[in-house]
């Protein structure tokens, strides 16, 4: 489709009839910015050269850029559309049945019309042939772009106007646009903003087209796009060399007629007057491809510029310099170089204005466009100007339009401000002392530090936080940042989350960037300090960096050996800038940083240990050392304060002996030891983790040659002790140790378990004593050892049913919840945890005290007078599942050895197993019908009561599925039927009412509204043990919940609730089912018996992009806030983006769906884990269902 010059007298006609249907806001102009009256040479000049203040006005003025504030609707409108509801409601209804009525005519309409301008498009694009140029640079992979420039050229000296059209056309083609210009079209370039405005019209009416060029960047890999993937390289390349070449051959500079003065080429001011035209449009594609066309232009000619300043011109000055020092120099030469030199500088002198010019005409408007991919364009190129060009750009002048857009609404746009700083920043650094004597980064940094760092504390966009810190690290080098900025930026480091330092992730990427800038701050400011102390840090180079990491050593300090001064001044400044750091969060964060270390506080620290790990490595052996010191360290610092005092003499006093123990944080007190213990676990797993496999090795030696010098020197009763010496003897490698070492290790936990220790289940030293007893049972693996924990479990054993025999006597009824308390946290928890991993054997006589010392009177006393958070009865399931597991382990190694010979029938072991049962089963009963006990002890010890014997229930129906002895299932079946015994209508009422407690209590804590809940009250003070934080509780409840629901599926799987009718199969199935898609994907797997199927998808990121931006031409209109369709209050839906049906995965999006895959499966299992690890029982029996 061509514009032909009569269609300018037919304007006013398509202005009223062919854009009917499109809405108003998509045609409105803006005289100022549309009519910009562009005249050829002097006058363009003229024009160009207003002040910058006049072009601001001018922005004012500009429909394409965001405003300040969104445009308010009048007042009157909304009153008179109240009123008119107020007097009309009794025809409510019948205009909404209209309403509805009428919104689906509008949509089968616009479905038509859609369809109707898809046949149309499709019938121009096959009949359309674009120019010669995109083709070329579109579709072939081995074109010469500098081959297609030169005959561009040569086509502008032979005719210019015809050149000018080729180029027009081609930013059209690059547009999707259909509608070529013609010579004619072109002539005369003061009617450029006339001949814009038309193809714009012409363009709108299209409706529907292909943003080629856009694609070919965003979109390179898409199937959809491979034909013209090149195109946005091509494109930028192709400019390029229209203008380098362009200068070469005079294009770009040129006399004036009389040959006095050296003015701009017609060339460049053909190219500057139609792209100026077109990046005023009021299209987006337009807008975009013409600012970026001049925008290379701009850095093209920067370069030029700098290349002929540091060549051709000092070249000639340092030629002519040198003849003239020689005693007779050559006058005639002399002249020629000094005229080659002024036609040089006068050349450089036009190069200058244009650029200038295309600052003024084009990135003035457009670094604020609407469209953020045009602001983007902006100030990417202004930073390369600015390294092209340093001596002209590298001023507040240009700087601040950085600033400016600091707080774009755009990440993308943020994100490429921050990368351009950090680009400048680098760029700066390496200019050396040309930077340090320059005032305008830092006159802009003092004027733009808060943002920046406000952008690195507060922004939602992670990349952004991540290149903020950069900067801010980048800038620190400067010596620009203050002490309160270094420390508010380390105290990022101690974000609250479960972020995995494995995973490659936005939140991972950067706390590792807050980790560099944090390891910075400390090793310069610990370097100040050294020089002013007059030592020489072994941990420092010249520069202020640390060693390098294979210098790392690996001696093994013994206790007595007092470590040396620097190591214990690097570690005390290191500890000290550590926790000031996380003071300063918690405090900001609205915490207490005085407070005691809880779990929250506790992780902080070692995830923010983690992220330094590879930073401080070289720390970790002298922590080693300090922590295995068995003296005073305060001695050592005493000593050194002394001594550099006496040689302060001649100082000025210059050292403060108080400052220097201010600036130390040594291992003195409990709480200072357990947070030396935290930083240096923490510091470990996080070397180990993420270096390579040489670092691993030399960091797993320095632990398993100095950790046992720890466990000599530090007491393990002290608070968060135990957790972080466990996670240490995990990266230990054990063949270096000897039989000695092992044997005194493990004396001490064995005594810390059976003597000092006191815990509940779930707490942090609960989870550490599993994980060491873990270490022993597979990776030291000692049948030795194994029996001395076994020991430990049998003498647990025997003091628990004494202190049963002995404190809970019928007389005597005080105290009776402490001595529960104690019972639970010093004998029978500690029982649950070895029971996880060696077989647990109880007597009869222990379960006959227990429940009629214990049961009946938590009945007599009553429920609200004790503690049932603490109290459970896993320690009959655990025994009932060990009982049965290891008796069917023993029937199949007979069976292996001799089918003739049969074990005899273990009387006593199921007469046991049915005594818990009924006594479970009875006491369940007589706690729900306990009157006067409605609340949430109740619930909790029905719950307790119904785990347990659900896994009591569930193991006995394994073993006889599984017992190879037919005459052990008859005698099962006769005389021990525990089903029958147990299972009843009462039973399963309770079992699920159990489950709707749970199910309530999680969606209470989730904000999930779920159907069938029980009263919320109850749940406003509870908190179970071993959560500390809030947030936690949730996951806590969450996890019960699906445990429970484990439990009863597996009940259902085993037939067990058959003999009661399968009636309640069918309820029970029904009833799990009905808030399924409220609690997720996980426990939606669960009730449908999917959880090995359950694959954990994204959140919150865009995993595909369907194909090329097939988009109405409407839609490109400039100003977003315009597209509103005011009489029917409705956005633009009919004008949404046509996407092709081909869906294409972007490459940098295909990593980033890696990423949070990879993150959401660990997650996923980790939070299988948890719930499996809750109960001892679960992960057993739900594998061999």
């Amino acid at each position: 489709m061509s514009l032909r010059r009569s269609t300018r007298l037919r304007s006013s006609t398509l202005e009223n009839s062919s854009f009917d249907n499109v809405p108003e806001s998509l045609i409105q102009h803006d005289e100022k910015t549309t009519q910009i009256n562009i005249k050829a040479n002097n006058d363009y000049d003229g024009i160009l050269s207003s002040s910058e203040d006049e072009t601001s006005q001018e922005d004012n003025d500009d429909d394409d850029y965001i405003p300040t504030t969104r445009p308010t609707k009048s007042k009157t409108n909304n009153s008179s559309r109240k009123r008119k509801a107020t007097t009309q409601k009794a025809k409510t209804s019948n205009k909404s049945a209209k309403t509805t009525e009428a919104t689906h005519a509008t949509n089968r309409i616009s479905l038509a019309e859609r369809a109707k301008d898809e046949t149309q498009y499709l019938y121009l694009l096959n009949n359309f042939e674009p120019t010669k140029i995109f083709s070329a640079l579109a579709n072939n992979d081995d074109i010469s772009i500098e081959e297609v420039a030169i005959e561009w050229l040569e086509l502008y000296t032979t005719s210019p106007t015809k050149a000018k059209q080729v180029f027009v056309n081609f930013i059209l083609n690059c547009c999707g646009c259909l509608i070529q210009v013609e010579e004619h079209d072109v002539v005369n370039n003061d009617s450029a903003n006339e001949t814009v405005g038309e193809v714009q019209m012409m363009f709108q009416n299209q409706k529907i087209h292909e943003f080629y060029l856009l694609n070919a960047k965003n979109h390179s890999r898409s199937l959809s796009v491979k034909k013209y993937k090149n195109l946005y390289n091509n494109f930028i390349k192709f400019v390029e060399n229209v203008i380098s070449i362009g200068y070469e051959k005079n294009f770009l500079c040129s006399l004036n007629d009389d040959g006095t003065k050296m003015g701009k080429g017609r060339m460049i001011l053909d190219l500057m007057i139609w792209l100026s035209s077109l990046s005023v449009s009021k299209l987006r594609c337009l807008r975009y491809t013409s600012s970026l066309a001049l925008y290379v232009i701009e850095d093209t000619l920067t370069n030029l510029i700098t290349e002929i300043d540091r060549t051709s011109l000092q070249n000639l000055r340092k030629l002519i310099e040198r003849e003239e020092r020689k005693k007779t120099p050559n006058t005639n030469t002399i002249a020629k170089w000094r005229e080659n030199l002024d036609e040089d500088e006068e050349q450089k002198a036009v190069l200058e204005r244009i650029v200038d010019e295309i600052f003024k005409i084009c990135f003035l408007h457009r670094f604020k466009d609407v469209d953020e991919e045009v602001r983007l364009n902006s100030l990417l190129h202004l930073s390369n100007w600015l390294i092209n060009w340093p001596e002209h750009f590298l001023q507040v002048t240009y700087l601040k339009y950085f600033g400016w857009v600091l707080t774009d609404s755009s990440n993308q746009v943020r994100c490429q401000v921050l990368s351009s700083l950090l680009e400048i920043a680098k760029f700066s650094k390496k200019r050396g002392s040309i930077f340090t004597e320059n005032t305008a980064f830092r006159q802009f940094f003092e004027r733009f530090e808060n943002k920046i760092i406000e952008i690195a504390i507060h922004d939602v966009d992670y990349d952004a936080k991540t290149i903020a810190v950069k900067v801010l690290a980048e800038i620190k080098t400067f010596g620009y940042l203050e002490e309160n900025a270094n420390l508010e930026i380390s105290s990022l480091l101690f974000n609250n989350q479960d972020v995995d330092i494995l995973l490659n992730n936005k939140e991972g990427r950067f706390l590792n960037s807050v980790a560099r800038f944090f390891a910075e701050s400390e090793r310069t400011e610990l370097q100040e300090l050294f020089n002013v102390w007059d030592i020489k840090s072994k941990k420092q180079n010249g520069s202020g960096k640390k060693t390098a990491g294979n210098n790392i050593t690996t001696t093994a300090g013994t206790s007595n050996t007092t470590p040396d001064l620097t190591d214990i001044l690097n570690v005390g400044y290191f500890m000290n800038f550590f926790f000031k750091s996380l003071n300063y969060y918690i405090s900001d964060s609205g915490g207490d940083s005085s407070s005691k270390m809880k779990a929250d506080k506790v992780k902080m620290i070692f995830q923010g240990s983690q992220f330094l790990g590879t930073s401080f490595e070289d720390l970790i052996l002298p922590l080693f050392k300090i922590l295995s010191y068995s003296g005073d360290l305060s001695e050592v610092i005493e000593d050194f304060i002394n001594n550099v005092q006496g040689e302060d003499d001649t100082k000025d006093g210059s050292i403060n002996s108080q400052d220097i123990r201010e600036k130390l944080l040594l291992p003195t007190k409990s709480d200072d030891i357990a947070s030396y213990l935290i930083v240096l676990s923490g510091l470990c797993v996080g070397a180990v983790q993420v270096n390579n496999n040489k670092s691993d090795k030399k960091v797993s030696k320095i632990i398993s040659e100095n950790l046992f010098g720890v466990l000599n020197t530090v007491e393990l009763g002290y608070s968060n002790v135990i957790p972080s010496i466990v996670d240490l003897i995990g990266l230990v490698n054990f063949e270096l140790w000897d039989e000695v070492e092992l044997d005194e290790m493990t004396r001490k936990f064995e005594k810390l378990l059976a003597e000092s220790i006191t815990f509940s289940i779930g707490d942090d030293n609960y989870k550490a004593f599993t994980k060491l007893l873990g270490y022993y049972r597979k990776e030291i693996a000692s049948p030795k050892y194994n029996s001395e924990w076994k020991h430990v479990l049998d003498n647990i054993k025997l003091d628990c049913s004494d202190f049963i025999n002995t404190q809970f006597s019928e007389e005597d009824e005080e105290n009776f919840n402490a001595k529960l308390i104690y019972l639970y946290g010093n004998y029978i928890s500690k029982i649950l945890l070895m029971a996880k991993i060696y077989p647990l054997d109880l007597e009869m006589s222990f379960s006959e005290n227990f429940f009629e010392k214990i049961t009946s009177k938590t009945l007599s006393l009553g429920l609200d007078n004790f503690d049932f958070q603490v109290i459970d009865f896993k320690i009959f399931s655990l025994y009932c599942s060990w009982s049965l597991q290891l008796w069917l382990q023993r029937l199949e190694s007979l069976k292996e050895e001799n089918d003739d010979i049969i074990a005899s029938f273990p009387y006593e072991t199921f007469d046991h197993i049915k005594f818990i049962t009924e006594q479970l089963g009875i006491y369940l009963i007589s706690v729900c019908d306990l009157e006067g006990a409605k609340g949430l002890n109740r619930n909790i010890l029905m719950w307790n009561l119904s785990c347990c014997l659900c896994d009591i229930l569930i193991s006995y129906r394994m073993f006889i599925l599984q017992c190879p002895v037919p005459s052990w299932i008859e005698q099962l079946n006769e005389n021990y039927n525990i089903n029958d015994l147990t299972i009843n209508d009462e039973i399963i009422k309770i079992f699920m009412f159990s489950f709707q407690f749970l199910e309530t209590r999680a969606a209470n804590y989730l904000g999930v509204t779920i159907l069938e809940s029980v009263d919320t009250e109850q749940f406003k003070t509870e908190k179970p043990v071993g959560a500390d934080m809030d947030e936690a509780l949730g996951d806590t409840f969450f996890n019960d919940l699906c445990v429970f629901v484990i439990k009863l599926k597996s009940l259902i799987r085993l037939q067990v609730f058959e003999a009661n009718g399968s009636n309640w199969v069918t309820e029970i199935e029904n009833r799990l089912k009905l808030n399924g898609k409220m609690f997720g994907e996980l426990y939606s797997s669960l009730v449908d018996n999917k959880l090995d199927q359950l694959q954990p998808k994204k959140v919150n990121g865009k995993t595909e992009v369907k194909g090329s931006f097939m988009v109405r031409s409407s839609e490109e209109e400039g100003d977003k806030d315009d597209i509103v369709d005011t009489e029917n209050g409705q956005q633009e839906n009919e004008e949404e983006v046509i996407m092709e049906e081909e869906e294409v995965i972007l490459e940098e999006e295909k990593e980033e769906d890696e990423q949070k895959k990879e993150e959401g499966t660990n997650k996923f299992k980790k939070h299988k884990q948890e719930m499996m690890e809750q109960d001892p029982i679960v992960d057993n029996y739900s594998q061999e269902l």
